[in-house]
């Protein structure tokens, strides 16, 4: 059976890879407890829409901090490097 999995399974994958495990592994005890999800086409493609707004999340936030960082650098003055 091939499942997503949703959170870190030890001995199996990580969040959002997808993986071939028993059927019955798989049906009573990933599925039911919201560890993984059936790795259908559909799935597949929400999958791959949730990390692409994560990796655009997370470069929007090193983009702000790299400016609040220019701005901070700014406002010290050439004394806040240390080489004076």
């Amino acid at each position: 059976m091939k499942l997503i999995l949703m959170r870190d399974v030890e001995h199996v994958g990580d969040v959002g890879d997808i993986v071939d495990v028993a059927d019955g592994y798989g049906r009573n005890f990933l599925i039911p407890r919201g560890f993984a999800m059936a790795a259908t086409a559909k799935n597949k493609r929400q999958l791959e829409h949730e990390q692409r707004l994560r990796e655009h999340r997370i470069l929007r936030v090193r983009k702000d901090a790299q400016t609040l960082a220019e701005q901070l650098q700014a406002a010290k003055g050439p004394r806040a490097t240390g080489l004076d």
